[in-house]
């Protein structure tokens, strides 16, 4: 009898267990979170629930597409929950596995708190994700101009460039921080925007590594706006952006790169700013390598603008700019327009870059085919001074390393001639009857 009843209690166990682990794996399609064996993720239920504590450190891979629009019906009608949150944030990872997430009602908080479809991961993988909103469309037109109403108290106020990175918060399309994490092959399409926290269409701020990533739509914020991500402190390598961009402090790629490395990315972002802007970042004191921001417009209220970066603190190096922009002068407020940068500060260095592209004149405003103010270094640097309509490289400060070239100079087989500073071997290549590009591009 005592057997029996030994037996009983452990058929019994068993059973709880196996129902335990079978009601468990029942939610996913299958997996069990290991990195050998995620989860699988086939709806928008299963994708809601990864941001419950006991996922956080599991592994997920997407197994279909995922209709994503009874996402506005959670939290109560304020759409799709953040994955992580910096006290508890997401350390695993997410294979979208080549399947879509489509129109995802991201809940963007206007507290300042990190949000997007993670709000914060860290040390984590995400790949292969592609979040299609196309469905989704704001009034752009009201978003754009309360992102470029300037609060008159700020006018002619200096801007604090210097920033600690972990005091901000972010928002992004697709992470809101990434913390030393890896977003590999991810898309974003469609529509961010909020009011406080520094934008970025994929990711907010960004102190890991982000590869061949895309953003394609809208992202707007009443301050730092940018197309790809709003703070970078990690490494962009061969990502792009396309669309439009608007805030005080607007960038096609990155709103300010903080020591970081961008290199192989581009920008063909069309950009609205209220204070500054630039084609790839509004500040750089990192490294801009192999980079271009082509084929764009850039329009300002007041403020300074460059070609690639508005202020720059660090190196650009073998990037162009072929971007039409203008501006709309403001006595009260100094400002600085460049082919390249609008002021390479003292730490800058620009070396074997060229600008082409118009840049519209005003009277009083300070400007040069190349840079507005330099007070930095010039290495090999070029400009087009017929299409730019710039004859100076420098409105203020040295010229020396830069050349001004006619658009005959500097396009087709002759660029390669007039351009003896630039790696046509290995870096750069002339085309048939534009300007140069980099190899990469062809890639």
């Amino acid at each position: 009898m005592n057997n029996y009843r030994i037996l009983l209690i452990l058929a019994t166990l068993f059973y709880a267990i196996a129902c335990s682990n079978s009601n468990e794996k029942s939610f996913f399609d299958g997996g069990n979170g290991t990195e050998a064996n995620p989860y699988q993720i086939s709806t928008i239920e299963q994708l809601q629930e990864i941001k419950e504590k006991e996922y956080l450190d599991k592994h997920f891979i997407q197994v279909a597409d995922i209709d994503a629009s009874p996402s506005a019906e959670l939290q109560n009608g304020s759409g799709f929950r953040y994955i992580g949150t910096r006290e508890a944030p997401f350390t695993g990872s997410y294979n979208g596995n080549g399947y879509s997430i489509n129109d995802l009602h991201i809940h963007f908080s206007r507290f300042l708190i990190h949000s997007g479809l993670f709000g914060y991961i860290k040390n984590a993988t995400l790949e292969n994700i592609y979040v299609d909103n196309r469905n989704q469309i704001p009034d752009k037109q009201k978003w754009q101009n309360h992102a470029l109403n300037i609060n008159q108290n700020q006018k002619g106020k200096e801007l604090s460039f210097f920033i600690d990175v972990y005091e901000m918060n972010g928002a992004g399309g697709l992470v809101g921080f990434n913390e030393g994490g890896t977003i590999r092959n991810c898309r974003f399409n469609g529509f961010v925007g909020t009011q406080f926290q520094p934008v970025g269409g994929l990711v907010g701020i960004n102190t890991g590594a982000i590869e061949n990533s895309r953003f394609q739509g809208s992202s707007v914020n009443i301050g730092i706006a940018a197309g790809l991500v709003a703070i970078n402190s990690g490494q962009i390598l061969n990502s792009t952006s396309a669309g439009t961009v608007s805030g005080q402090a607007s960038a096609g790629l990155v709103g300010r790169n903080m020591e970081g490395e961008i290199i192989e990315s581009s920008t063909t972002a069309i950009i609205f700013s209220g204070r500054l802007n630039g084609g790839i970042a509004t500040f750089n004191s990192g490294v801009i390598r192999s980079s271009f921001s082509r084929d764009n417009r850039i329009s300002n209220v007041r403020g300074s603008i460059g070609g690639l970066v508005a202020y720059n603190d660090g190196e650009i190096i073998n990037s162009y700019s072929i971007t039409e922009f203008n501006s709309y002068f403001d006595p009260d407020v100094d400002f600085f327009f460049g082919g390249i940068v609008g002021e390479n500060l003292e730490n800058g260095s620009i070396q074997t870059s060229f600008a082409a592209g118009y840049i519209l004149p005003l009277e009083q405003s300070i400007l040069g085919g190349l840079a507005g103010k330099n007070s930095g270094g010039l290495m090999n640097v070029y400009w087009d001074t017929d299409s730019t309509a710039q004859a100076k490289a420098v409105d203020q400060g040295n010229p020396e390393g830069a050349t001004g070239l006619t658009t005959v100079q500097m396009t087709g087989p002759a660029a390669e001639q007039n351009m003896p500073g630039f790696d046509w071997v290995n870096v750069w290549r002339t085309t048939p009857d534009g300007y140069p590009v980099l190899r990469w591009e062809d890639e």
